[in-house]
């Protein structure tokens, strides 16, 4: 409860003894001092407030906010009822539809917008209208939306291919480089019997990297000079890249094509043979 806010919201003066003393009398506020209730204590603008009839402001505010925002929504519901229709434009497979919108004594924005695809629309909120003071500002915003969300879209189509792929070169990848792990008992040798899984180390083999290395393959930069570091990536060269596409054109892998097109432009950087 904060009663020197509502004295100032309600009476506009800054909450002071000299405000109390003018507006409530001099008796009244000598009368507190002398149940030792000084300005600087909550019960002095208390009573100053009882005294006044101050309501709580905030309270008084939070109501008038909802009815505000009440007759905002009943508004709004108005104008879409009585909206009619500007004209329908495309834009990527979306339709666009832009209304023109009655007046309105609380929107100054004359237009609204929606867009639809397959049934659905461009967000699934319960208001899915896009409003601005001219058709063309309602029609680009729901451009820009359209926009981000095909982005975002061929993002993750891109995204999935690749993890695609990946899972099948990685499963690859682990079988190969695993061993064999058998239940053997009382000294039993591994056999085709007690074999049950493989395991593989989650990492890749240095002993590997440095026989692409010496075939040119890969360059390992943090193994080169005086100054050794663990090794946290390698570069793969041009020789590397072409030989990397040819060995995925021979695979028969889910996203393999997809991944080809997608780089293309690899084979531009392993024909060029200009230095820099």
């Amino acid at each position: 409860m904060n009663k020197k806010y509502d004295f100032k919201k309600f009476t506009g003066y800054n909450a002071t003894k000299y405000k109390a003393i003018e507006l409530c009398g001099k008796e009244f506020i000598d009368g507190l001092i002398a149940q030792k209730i000084f300005a600087k204590d909550d019960q002095f603008w208390i009573l100053v407030c009882e005294k006044l009839e101050i309501p709580d402001m905030k309270e008084k505010e939070e109501r008038e906010r909802k009815l505000a925002e009440e007759r905002r929504e009943q508004e709004k519901k108005r104008l879409l009822n009585q909206k009619t229709i500007h004209c329908i434009r495309e834009r990527k497979g979306w339709e666009i539809s832009i209304f023109e919108m009655p007046e309105s004594d609380i929107f100054s924005d004359k237009y609204c917008a929606v867009a639809l695809k397959d049934g659905d629309f461009i967000n699934h909120t319960s208001n899915p209208y896009y409003w601005g003071e001219s058709w063309n500002v309602s029609y680009d915003r729901l451009c820009s939306l359209i926009d981000v969300k095909e982005r975002s879209k061929a993002s993750q189509i891109e995204r999935d291919t690749q993890t695609k792929l990946m899972q099948q070169l990685y499963l690859i990848i682990l079988y190969i480089s695993g061993w064999d792990i058998h239940h053997t008992f009382n000294d039993e040798e591994p056999n085709k019997q007690n074999f049950y899984s493989i395991q593989s180390w989650i990492s890749m083999d240095f002993g590997t990297l440095d026989l692409l290395e010496e075939k040119g393959l890969v360059d390992q930069p943090q193994t080169k000079g005086k100054h050794y570091r663990k090794r946290t990536y390698v570069e793969v060269t041009k020789e590397g890249i072409r030989k990397a596409r040819q060995l995925l054109r021979e695979l028969d892998f889910d996203g393999m094509q997809e991944l080809l097109q997608k780089t293309a432009y690899h084979e531009e950087y392993i024909e060029d043979t200009s230095d820099f």
